[in-house]
């Protein structure tokens, strides 16, 4: 089918990666613009996550957190940057304390650059307390249901 113009780029993009479309538009899914896109149905951001990690079956222990542009999803510069690296213009923007203390990653992609400051801990923080809580709910669940196979058997 033809694909909307609004959203070629995007799936051109994730065919050529061979990756899968997320999505709450249930008519995109429904018309099948895409050859791999899933439906999210989640109400919020924290179900939204529950939903793809169980979805998808991602081993959340081999997770790596904050690995991608949140910006355009491209992987980053493969090697870091000190401050002496930025731009003329990235280090006027800067306060100084950052530029001097500071690793950067930059994105391969749109160029955005990122930094380990308060929004990455708060990240790190919220994605791991995330992913243990969701760890426990599955462990809870096999232990469960291990234990209702068991006394099925006898």
């Amino acid at each position: 089918s033809c694909v909307p113009h609004w959203c070629r780029a995007l799936v051109e993009c994730a065919e050529a990666e061979g990756r899968v479309v997320l999505t709450s538009d249930a008519a995109f899914v429904a018309g099948r613009y895409c050859d791999s896109a899933y439906h999210v149905t989640g109400a919020n951001k924290r179900e939204q996550l529950t939903e793809v990690l169980v979805a998808f079956d991602i081993d959340t222990t081999k997770l790596v957190i904050l690995g991608r542009c949140s910006k355009c999803n491209g992987a980053f510069d493969p090697e870091p940057m000190s401050g002496d690296q930025l731009g003329e213009r990235e280090r006027e923007i800067l306060p100084e304390q950052i530029v001097r203390n500071q690793t950067f990653w930059r994105c391969s992609s749109c160029r955005h650059l990122y930094w380990k400051g308060r929004f990455y801990q708060n990240a790190i923080t919220h994605m791991t307390e995330r992913l243990d809580t969701l760890a426990c709910s599955r462990a809870a669940t096999s232990r469960r249901a291990s234990l209702q196979e068991a006394s099925e058997a006898c």
